[in-house]
This record gives C-alpha cells, structure tokens and sequence, in this order.
C-alpha cells in the first residue's frame, strides 16, 4: 500500500506505479493532432528553442515551456480523453495506491514528435503525477523507466528496477512525476502528448 507524502505544495508517491489504460476515441484525436504538430515540427526543424530541451541535441521536436498557446492544439475535449478519464479510471480501479487525492490540476501540457533514430535523456517532471499519451506509434514502446529502491538491502545499494510498459498508440500511461524514465531511439516516427498535474486540496 503506497501513502501519501507532502512535500511543499508537491504531493509526491514514495512508491512506482505505471497505470495504463485506452483512449476509446484516439483514432479521431490523431486525425485532428497529428497533422498540426507534424507541420509544426517540420517547420521548427533545427530550431534549438524547438528542441527536447534546452541544449539538447536531440532531434526531438517539441512545445515543451509554453513556446505557444496550449489550445491551438489541445481542445477541451482532447484534454478530457487524454488526461482526466485516464485520471478517472485509475481512481475508480482503485490500485491499492492509499489515500490518493480525488481531484488533480493540469500544470502543464505540451507534445513531442520524434523523427527516426529521436529519443529523450532520463528525465523526472515537474508536479505529483505524470502522463503521456501516445499520439502515433508504430513499433514497441521506446519509453522506459527506473525505480531505485534507497531502502533496499541489496548489497549493491538501492535496489534498482528498469521496465518497459507494454504499451500501444492510443494507450495513456500515468506515474509518478518524479519516477525516473526516457525514451529510447526510435525506429520509426512517434508523437506523444505529456502533462503534470498537481492534486487540488
């Protein structure tokens, strides 16, 4: 059983979980995303303010850090199947995971489109709980995560688990912000939509 833990204003899970569940409208969601962000991506090719991340070679193209106004892409409806059914879900299924908060705040929300051979160094977010939503992938799922158990007895130190989700386009995966995972090469193009949220009291 995973409790809660105060930190600040930041609620954060001591423990790691990855919740996934399907966009029963994904198909309809791609056709209106993809498009946009494809063009935009291709159009923001080579701009470093465009990249993953500040300094970051990458060849991942993204809006991370408000670089636009966040509903030129993301209608409310969008925001809804991506986001809060996915939250909804995980709640009703209930996941052992303690006295979770009932009610979240979107802190941010932004896309990432990743040409052939793309990928995201490891990386913890912003916020208590974290989601991604594959927009467009055709191959296994290059995202992986780490947990460090710093409790571990193990006689290397912390205990450290490296898993890769099952998971397909369509598919919302929700963890811990501060869980640690990235994104391997990819061998084909891939678009995912990310966001944080904190829990409203």
């Amino acid at each position: 059983m995973l409790d809660k833990q105060l930190v600040g204003e930041t609620l954060y899970f001591p423990g790691a979980f990855v919740y996934k569940c399907s966009v029963p409208n994904h198909e309809e969601i791609k056709a209106r995303l993809l498009p946009k962000i494809i063009e935009t991506s291709e159009d923001k090719e080579g701009d470093p303010d465009w990249g993953w991340a500040a300094n970051d070679p990458s060849l991942t193209r993204s809006n991370w850090g408000a670089k636009e106004r966040v509903f030129e892409y993301f209608a409310e409806t969008d925001i809804d199947a991506m986001v809060w059914q996915p939250i909804r879900e995980m709640l009703k299924d209930g996941l052992n995971l303690g006295k979770i908060p009932s009610n979240f705040s979107l802190r941010a929300i932004w896309w990432n489109r990743y040409p052939p051979g793309a990928s995201a160094p490891a990386h913890v977010h912003d916020g208590s709980l974290a989601g991604v939503y594959l927009l467009e992938q055709s191959e296994a799922c290059p995202l992986n995560f780490l947990y460090v158990n710093p409790f571990s007895l193990h006689p290397n130190g912390g205990g450290e688990v490296q898993f890769a989700p099952d998971a397909k386009e369509g598919d919302v995966l929700l963890f811990p912000a501060r869980l640690v995972h990235w994104v391997a090469p990819t061998k084909k193009c891939r678009a995912s939509v990310s966001f944080n949220l904190n829990p409203s009291f």
